[in-house]
Formats: C-alpha cells, structure tokens, sequence
C-alpha cells in the first residue's frame, strides 16, 4: 500500500485521483454546483474514508458495515457540492 518516500498512502492516492477525476466530470455535466472545487472534495472523501476504514478496524468490524461507512462518508461528501 505504501509508496517509497514521502508520498503518501499509494492506494489513497490513486483513489483520490479517480474521486477528483469524477468531481469534474460531474461539475462539467451538471450535476454539482458550480463553484466547488473537486480536488477539496476528493481530498475530503479520502480523509472521511480512511477515518471509516481506521474505526472499522480498530472496532474489528464486519466488510458491511464498513461499505456503509464508506457510502455515508461518500453521501455526505455529495450533499456538501451539490
């Protein structure tokens, strides 16, 4: 999962990249408000995500509950742009 150096989390990196990606296309299509900025969002999505993924395993919890940790975070992050 981690990258060499400073960088941070790979698979986090790359999950944001895909996040931010999908931010502008949806700011392009309409479907966000204008004005936000996707690279907040997909930074803030990551960081609501990891915070799920830390709890999930901390509380040693099942692969469902985490999957609706992960769509709450994504849902609040969704309703926050649009």
């Amino acid at each position: 999962l981690m990258s060499a150096g400073r960088e941070p989390l790979l698979l986090f990196h790359r999950v944001r990249t895909e996040l931010k990606q999908a931010f502008v296309e949806a700011l392009k299509d309409g479907e966000l408000q204008p004005g936000n900025d996707p690279e907040f969002a997909a930074t803030s999505m990551v960081r609501l995500g990891m915070g799920a993924f830390v709890d999930w395993v901390v509380s040693q919890g099942d692969p469902p509950t985490l999957r609706a940790e992960l769509l709450r975070s994504l849902s609040l992050v969704i309703g926050a742009c649009s």
